[in-house]
Order: structure tokens, then C-alpha cells, then sequence
């Protein structure tokens, strides 16, 4: 699970990476497709590598999806208490 958590977060760090630097791209829509496309390479290259080392891959998505699961509660809660305020 840690690998799969360890992913999803290089993950994130990746799209907050290119958002920052979004405004610098003359041709953004191209480099998000080339960051999109970058980003689920890396997914599957990780995935594939440590599966070739018998770590279960299901506990790799488990941990993958306890990532994203935890971005979407805590957007969920900031999203409410701005609305709050």
C-alpha cells in the first residue's frame, strides 16, 4: 500500500508542479496533454516494476486509491467551510 500511496502523491506533486508553471507555456493545452500522458506512463511503469518484485498489485491500487480518496475528502471539506464563510 505504501508504494501505492508514495505514487499517488509523486502524482500530485506533478500536476501542482505543471499548474504553476501553466502560465509559462506558450502552448498549455499540449504540455497538459504531455504531462497527462507523462504522469500515467509513470503510473503504469511503477506498477509493472514493482509487480516484476511480487508486490501484490492490489495493494498498490488499494494504496493508490486511499490517496486520491483522502485529496477528494479534504477538497470536499474546504470546499464546504469556503462556502461557510
Amino acid at each position: 500500500m505504501v508504494v501505492g500511496v508514495v505514487t499517488g502523491q509523486v502524482g500530485l506533486w506533478m500536476i501542482i508542479r505543471f499548474a504553476k508553471s501553466i502560465t509559462t507555456h506558450k502552448k498549455a493545452d499540449r504540455a497538459g496533454l504531455t504531462q497527462y500522458v507523462l504522469r500515467y506512463c509513470m503510473y503504469g511503469i511503477v506498477m509493472v516494476a514493482f509487480a516484476c518484485v511480487h508486490v501484490p498489485v492490489l495493494a498498490m491500487l488499494a494504496g493508490f486509491m486511499c490517496s486520491k480518496g483522502a485529496l477528494l475528502m479534504y477538497s470536499r471539506k474546504l470546499r464546504k467551510e469556503a462556502d461557510d464563510a
